[in-house]
């Protein structure tokens, strides 16, 4: 079996004994010589057996010179070529010398690769065999490590998805993996070597296949191309390659093409994405085209590389235009157009420069602001005056992206705008008339608010409000809730009014009482109107959301005190209307405080008379003294001077009007 020479490949130690004959004819000095040769030498007997050997031999062998004599060179060389003695012999009477490269068995059992010589020598008609062994070793271990090395390349590329293709200058493949070979229909890549690759290609594909070739020098080996392959299923598969030449030097020191080197790989589901990919940005392209928007990209320094047709026609630029031979923003306009015709000189022709119509305030104040961009902040607004092709300015609002690659470098600039001149009017008008209403709201006599639904939180109070409350604008608006003076039991009714609004329904009233000065209790009484969300287009069954409420409200204290006094003077009528006209008559004197007596004579009565009526008044209204008959009595009357209402009484009416509702 085989074994490693030693490490390094060094010759063994040549062991030299004292004294060797060389032979009976043998001198010292042609022994010296092949003493110290690094070739190893030897001589052969007609049963070839070693009669003489120098150290270098000895060394070869693995066994020292003395045991080496009359040992038989065949045990010595496995690989010995020339057959028995008699063979030997005669081979090499036909041709004297002869060589082989062998291993020589050692006594380890290792093998030591040498390539050896044998020569017939025939002196003075004596026939012997004189032999030269030369050391191997290292040329050896190198075809080793270069045949290890091309086994683990094969075993790499075998295993590769990738197809590996190799060939010769004329095309013929010496080379190709296993997915190459299953690619093309041939499960053996065997089947495929020395095939010329005109073969393998599709004809329509053979031009430009050509034209990579002849494209490769010295200087640039490489190219890259596709092909179209069709597998035996019928299926097309885009392979993209990459071919490296190898160039050596001829004789007379020119490059020369040695081989072709191709690595492809299958790139079919990438360019179905990138058709895909450019399909989709062909109708993005369309839908950006056709938007009523402004919609351009720019480099840094300002030069316009895209503008949409809405662009094209603000500002009169022609859409034909190659915008990728364009000015830069910050360029000057072009002598004897005055400066104010918004044109500006580019590469192949006159290009209109959008912002060149702007004045160089704005302008700088623009290109400053995109150059301030950062990979982490890289979305600018802004609102700027720009003025259209016929001359009129409008407000534009831009909303500006920075493009920044790897580096965090500000390579492109994609921008967005659209025409808001409409828009600030109308907020401008809106801003107006809402001031306007403000100030007739501040001047209303009734209290008016706005609040959030989730929390009552106040968002805005009139001046009748604020004086109601007892503070400030700033102690109110966006600090207090309409909850914040009521009771718990007035809360919860609150709570429960403005939950039942609906988008049909969308006003309540609520009657509230809160504490006035003194103890008393003042009544507020408060229409509300709910603002509602727009219907949800996705969703129109939807609940629509309560954005705000708005309420005007008004203090009813008097009037409730009002309304309650004609109440109880109604109540008070119509028990007097159960008296007789003459009972009524004396009622009404006993009330002014005068006697019996009196009343009788005033009315041309007695006094009994005038006692039996009042005793049947006080009978019929149910009261047991005097004054209550005279409170009856008054009750009846009309009175200006009300007193504050007590609250229990308008509570108790307040909850008996919710829980009828209810």
């Amino acid at each position: 079996m085989d074994a490693t020479p030693p490490s390094s490949h060094q010759a063994p130690a040549v062991e030299r004994p004292e004294s060797v004959s060389l032979g009976p004819d043998g001198d010292d000095s042609l022994r010296a010589a092949l003493d110290e040769t690094g070739c190893g030498v030897f001589w052969l007997d007609g049963g070839l057996n070693v009669v003489r050997a120098n150290a270098a031999f000895a060394a070869l062998t693995g066994r020292s010179r003395a045991e080496l004599i009359g040992a038989s060179i065949v045990d010595l060389d496995p690989q010995w070529p020339h057959g028995s003695a008699a063979e030997t012999f005669e081979q090499l009477r036909a041709t004297p010398s002869t060589g082989h490269a062998t291993r020589l068995l050692r006594p380890d059992g290792g093998l030591w690769p040498v390539q050896m010589h044998v020569n017939l020598m025939d002196l003075a008609g004596h026939e012997s065999l004189f032999g030269l062994a030369v050391d191997t070793s290292d040329r050896q271990a190198v075809e080793d490590a270069l045949r290890a090395s091309e086994r683990r390349y094969r075993a790499v590329t075998a295993d590769q998805t990738e197809f590996i293709v190799r060939g010769t200058p004329d095309q013929f493949v010496t080379f190709c993996n296993p997915a190459y070979a299953r690619l093309v229909g041939r499960g053996d890549p065997s089947e495929i070597l020395g095939r010329q690759t005109r073969d393998l290609v599709q004809e329509k594909d053979l031009e430009s296949v050509n034209r990579a070739l002849e494209s490769l020098t010295p200087e640039r080996p490489c190219v890259d191309f596709e092909n179209e392959v069709i597998t035996p299923e019928g299926e097309r598969v885009r392979v993209a390659w990459i071919l490296r030449a190898l160039f050596e030097e001829d004789p007379e020191g020119e490059p020369r093409l040695r081989e072709y080197q191709c690595v492809g790989r299958d790139v079919s589901e990438s360019r179905k994405m990138q058709d895909a990919l450019a399909r989709t940005e062909a109708r993005y392209r369309s839908l950006v085209e056709d938007s009523p928007e402004m919609v351009c990209r720019w480099t840094p320094d300002g030069a316009l590389t895209f503008a949409n047709r809405t662009v094209c026609e603000y500002f009169g630029l022609d859409a034909n235009s190659n915008f990728d031979l364009h000015c830069s923003l910050n360029a000057a306009p072009p002598a004897g157009d005055g400066g104010d015709s918004g044109r500006a000189s580019a590469p192949g022709g006159a290009y209109p420069n959008v912002l060149a119509k702007l004045d160089s305030a704005t302008r700088a104040q623009v290109l400053e602001r995109i150059r301030a961009m950062t990979p982490q902040s890289p979305l600018m607004r802004t609102t700027i005056g720009c003025p259209r092709q016929d001359g009129v300015v409008r407000q534009l609002e831009w909303v500006t992206r920075g493009i920044f690659d790897a580096d965090g470098a500000l390579v492109e600039v994609h921008s967005v705008a659209r025409d808001v001149t409409d828009r600030l009017e109308a907020q401008t008008r809106i801003a107006e008339s809402e001031r306007r209403c403000r100030a007739v709201l501040d001047d209303l006599t009734e209290m008016v608010n706005r609040f959030r639904p989730e929390d009552g939180l106040i968002t805005y109070a009139n001046r009748a409000f604020l004086e109601a409350k007892g503070g400030p604008d700033e102690e109110i608006v966006g600090r207090m809730t309409i909850y914040d003076h009521l009771d718990p039991e007035a809360t919860e009714y609150a709570r429960t009014q403005l939950a039942a609004v609906t988008p049909e329904e969308p006003s309540v009233r609520a009657l509230l009482p809160l504490p006035g000065p003194g103890g008393t209790t003042r009544w507020e009484e408060w229409t509300n109107r709910a603002l509602f969300a727009p219907p949800d287009p996705s969703d129109p069954g939807a609940p629509r959301r309560v954005l705000e409420f708005q309420s005007v409200g008004r203090d009813v204290t008097v009037e409730l005190a009002v309304r309650n006094r004609r109440k109880e003077r109604q109540e008070a009528v119509r028990e007097l209307e159960k008296l007789t006209p003459r009972e009524r008559q004396v009622l009404r004197a006993v009330a002014t405080g005068v006697t019996n007596k009196v009343i009788a004579r005033n009315l041309g009565i007695t006094e009994r008379t005038v006692e039996k009526h009042r005793g049947a008044s006080m009978r019929k209204l149910g009261v047991r003294s005097a004054a209550e008959l005279i409170r009856a009595v008054l009750a009846a009357e009309e009175v200006d001077d009300c007193p504050p209402v007590p609250a229990v009484e308008v509570r108790r009416s307040l909850l008996d009007r919710q829980s009828n509702l209810n």
